[in-house]
């Protein structure tokens, strides 16, 4: 497997799990985070997949290699 692909997928697992867990911790109403297909649900996933997301492509860029010129 490519090394930037790995390290992007683990970085992926790490950011799902904490925003998810975050997430739960955070919701006043935690029954309804499991009632599929209500608002209360609907509103849950969608802010925890989209901060996995955005913090798996800002912590992938800031992880990158930095070339630095040498002269």
């Amino acid at each position: 497997m490519n090394s930037k692909l790995k390290r992007f997928l683990i970085i992926f697992v790490i950011a799902t799990l904490v925003s998810f867990g975050m997430f739960y911790i955070l919701e006043d109403d935690k029954t309804c985070v499991f009632d599929w297909g209500t608002k209360c649900s609907n509103s849950y996933l969608f802010r925890a997949g989209f901060q996995s997301v955005f913090m798996s492509v800002l912590l992938f860029y800031l992880n990158r290699n930095k070339n630095v010129d040498k002269q």
